[in-house]
């Protein structure tokens, strides 16, 4: 049998009721799709899995029965599994299969994480909290990002390597508009200053207030990929300091929100404080 006539076998037992299934199939979808989009909530992930078991239960009945009804159904719902799958997650299929050689997470010194004491963790945040506060009064922009358990080891290999003790004094001048590297984001790691100048991700969330600018944008696609570390931003043009966490965000810290921002991703502060402060479940949803 050639091509033409298995082609022409096949939808000999194709009828009008089928190409409507298959149109509400695709837009079911589209529906998910569109929504994922807009919501940029884990109720794609949910249906993602559900529709791999569909995929799945549909090519044994495919094989089993030879009916031409699950073939068609099968090929359109691949098609539409390829498409959504694809172009949801195309950030994260770009960061992973085009960086793969970058995989590995960054430690400091590629050894085990220095064990801090409360003095010193206390020390570090009362630093960064002053630095925001000096450049909040002078409206210099800033970007910080506090990392909890690890990163990527592109995004420190972007900036300017410096394993440095954290002072106020070293950050206003990393963020000084005339420095070389204040355009980048700062990665802070424990009581240390790891690296400056470090480019990030941005967020393609639409849903985001019109004052966010590209270091707001570049806070939240890091959080969105890395849910554990806290983006700290300053904006040149109102001065506000926001915090970000794990896709969410608050603004108009002072000096105590910003402290209990900071505590909470230094582990000083429970679980419980951390759903207060930043309103998520214990899910982190």
């Amino acid at each position: 049998m050639n091509f033409a006539a298995y082609i022409a076998d096949s939808f000999k037992n194709f009828h009008f009721t089928d190409a409507i299934m298959i149109l509400l199939l695709v837009a079911a979808v589209l529906f998910v799709y569109f929504y994922a989009i807009r919501h940029n909530s884990l109720f794609f992930s949910y249906i993602l899995f559900i529709a791999t078991i569909l995929v799945f239960a549909i090519t044994f009945l495919s094989n089993k029965t030879n009916i031409v009804f699950f073939k068609i159904w099968l090929s359109a719902l691949l098609c539409c599994y390829f498409f959504v799958t694809v172009t949801l997650y195309r950030n994260e299929l770009r960061r992973d299969i085009f960086k793969a050689s970058f995989k590995k997470r960054f430690y400091l010194g590629g050894e085990k994480d220095e064990v801090l004491t409360q003095e010193d963790i206390d020390a570090s945040i009362s630093k960064i909290v002053k630095a925001c506060q000096n450049m909040s009064k002078t409206d210099v922009g800033a970007l910080m990002i506090v990392v909890k358990d690890g990163i990527y080891d592109y995004i420190i290999e972007s900036g300017t390597y410096i394993n440095a003790k954290i002072s106020s004094e070293l950050l206003e001048t990393i963020f000084f508009p005339r420095s070389p590297l204040h355009d980048g984001a700062v990665i802070i790691k424990g009581d240390k200053i790891l690296a400056a100048g470090c480019y990030l991700p941005l967020s393609q969330e639409i849903n985001l207030p019109k004052e966010f600018g590209t270091r707001h944008r570049a806070a939240l696609g890091l959080t969105e990929s890395h849910p554990t570390l806290t983006a700290i931003v300053v904006s040149e043009e109102t001065g506000i300091i926001t915090a970000m966490y794990d896709k969410h965000y608050k603004r108009y810290l002072d000096g105590n929100t910003l402290t209990k921002a900071l505590q909470i991703c230094y582990d000083v502060k429970t679980d419980t404080d951390k759903e207060t402060f930043w309103g998520i479940d214990s899910n982190g949803e």
